[in-house]
């Protein structure tokens, strides 16, 4: 079990090694190729909170399910910007799967 700490103001989220290793860049975390898996924290301080729980949502269950509170369209972040960094997050840790969706 691997605690994702994400985005700059450290939101945290938990995933088990075995659903973060579909993507080949976490599965190089969690058995200790980077620094990052010698600990059970993989710090992600670059990345959307909302947009990795949605990419650790998919990991689990092979499905987009959306944003959430996110998904209305309402504030700064609208689906369109959200689905974006989807991609772009999706292409980060090669999930071809999810960026084909």
């Amino acid at each position: 079990m691997f605690t994702l700490i994400v985005g700059p103001a450290g939101n945290s989220f938990t995933a088990h090694a075995a659903y973060l290793s579909q993507s080949p860049v976490f599965e190089k975390m969690c058995n200790g190729e980077f620094k990052k898996g010698q600990t059970s924290e993989i710090e992600l301080p670059e990345d959307d909170p909302e947009v990795i729980s949605a990419l650790i949502q998919y990991l689990y269950s092979g499905n987009f399910v959306g944003f959430g509170s996110l998904g209305t369209g309402q504030g700064p972040k609208d689906v369109g910007s959200q689905l974006a960094a989807l991609y772009v997050t999706a292409d980060k840790y090669q999930l071809q799967k999810l960026k084909d969706r």
